[in-house]
């Protein structure tokens, strides 16, 4: 009997430390599984972020080239009386090409803000 009764409170222990070991599984498996969900939303705002230093850059890159292009062409008409078309075009060329960066970069921008959202 007494042995009986020492197996039987050994066979509870087993069971006790069984369920502890399986709750502790559980507890690191979840924190494991919180984790990995931080380390992909921190990778998306790495890569979010670096995306729109890369189009910030096109654009001040676009903006300093229109600036440029500019700049020679006030210099073109202090020189010369008369503008030549081809210059006026190309100053056009650069704005709109400012233009269509700055609405991809914003559009760029847009899809960004709703991927780490």
């Amino acid at each position: 009997a007494i042995a009986e009764a020492r197996n039987e409170k050994l066979s509870s222990a087993s069971e006790r430390v069984e369920e502890s070991s399986r709750r502790a599984a559980d507890i690191v498996e979840a924190t494991a599984a919180k984790n990995a969900h931080f380390v992909k939303r921190a990778l998306a705002l790495v890569a979010a972020h670096r995306q729109n230093q890369r189009n910030e850059a096109e654009a001040a890159s676009v903006r300093l080239a229109a600036k440029i292009a500019a700049a020679t062409e006030r210099r073109n008409d202090a020189l010369e009386a008369a503008q030549s078309r081809a210059s006026l075009e190309r100053v056009e060329m650069a704005r709109l090409e400012l233009v269509k960066l700055e609405v991809e970069r914003q559009h760029k921008k847009m899809e960004l803000d709703r991927s780490i959202a």
